[in-house]
C-alpha cells in the first residue's frame, strides 16, 4: 500500500524534474516565441454553448518551462478551479499542451491533451508577423489556433475550424487572457483572480462602459466584494482599451 507521504514524496519528485526556471541555453531564442507566456493567467472564455448561443466562461491557464527548459509546458481550465461548471463537458475543458522548437523544420511541435472531452490533436506553430499561428490538418476538421493581439500582459487566443480542407474556415471560440500578477490591477474580475487578489489584500473589477474601462482597487484584505460594493467603496480611473 502506497502511504500519503510516499505519493507526496514521488508528486514532488515529478515537479522537481519536470519544471526548470528557465529555456535551455540551445535555441534559447527561438524558444521565447511561447517563452513569454511562462506565468499564470486569467481567462475569459466566449463562444457558442451547447444550443448554438453565445455563452462566455472565465478560468485560468498556467504556463511553465519543462523537460530541461527544451519545451513549454500550459494548463488551461475553464471554467477555473471551484467555478461552476467546472470539469462538466461539452463546454468544460481542463487539459494541458506540450510545445517544443524542433530546429529541422523551424518551427514547433505542439500537441494538446484534453481528458474531459477526450480529446488529442496535434499541431505545427510558428510566428505570423506579431501573431502565432498552429495549425492541425492530421485530422478532420482542420484546426486553426491563433495568438494575437500580444503584449506582456495581455493577449486573445482564437480557435478556428475548416472541414473543406482550409479552404474556409470558421470561428469556434476564443479566450481574452491578462497575466495574473498581484503586483498589479487585476484587469478582469473572475474568481480565481480574485481569490489570488484577496491573498494579497487586493481586488479588482471592470465595466465596460463604451470603450472605457473602469477599474477599481481595494488595499484592505478579507473577502472580495461584490461589484455594487466596489462601485461604492473605491477610487476610480480610466484605462483607454477595447471592450471585447
Amino acid at each position: 500500500m502506497t502511504s500519503k507521504t510516499d505519493a507526496t514524496q514521488r508528486g514532488t519528485g515529478l515537479i522537481e524534474a519536470l519544471h526548470v526556471t528557465g529555456p535551455a541555453a540551445e535555441h534559447a531564442g527561438k524558444l521565447m516565441l511561447f517563452g513569454r507566456f511562462v506565468g499564470s493567467w486569467c481567462l475569459e472564455w466566449t463562444g457558442p454553448d451547447t444550443g448554438g448561443q453565445p455563452a462566455t466562461m472565465t478560468g485560468e491557464l498556467h504556463f511553465g518551462w519543462v523537460l530541461g527548459g527544451r519545451a513549454v509546458q500550459d494548463i488551461w481550465i475553464v471554467p477555473g478551479r471551484g467555478e461552476p461548471g467546472e470539469g462538466q463537458p461539452p463546454l468544460a475543458f481542463h487539459g494541458s499542451t506540450i510545445r517544443f522548437y524542433d530546429s529541422a523544420i523551424d518551427a514547433w511541435r505542439s500537441t494538446w491533451i484534453e481528458p474531459v472531452n477526450g480529446r488529442v490533436r496535434r499541431f505545427i506553430g510558428r510566428a505570423d508577423g506579431s501573431d502565432i499561428v498552429l495549425l492541425s490538418d492530421e485530422d478532420d476538421p482542420q484546426l486553426r489556433w491563433r495568438f494575437t493581439d500580444i503584449t506582456p500582459d495581455s493577449f486573445t487566443w482564437r480557435a478556428e475550424s475548416s472541414r473543406d480542407a482550409g479552404a474556409s474556415w470558421n470561428f469556434d471560440e476564443q479566450m481574452l487572457a491578462t497575466r495574473d500578477n498581484p503586483a498589479r490591477a487585476r484587469t478582469l474580475p473572475k474568481p480565481q483572480c480574485l481569490r489570488n487578489a484577496r491573498e494579497q489584500g487586493l481586488a479588482a473589477g471592470q465595466d465596460c462602459l463604451g470603450r472605457t474601462t473602469q477599474i477599481w482597487l481595494i488595499g484592505a484584505p478579507g473577502p472580495a466584494p461584490s461589484r455594487s460594493s466596489l462601485r461604492a467603496r473605491i477610487r476610480r480611473f480610466n484605462m483607454r482599451r477595447d471592450c471585447r
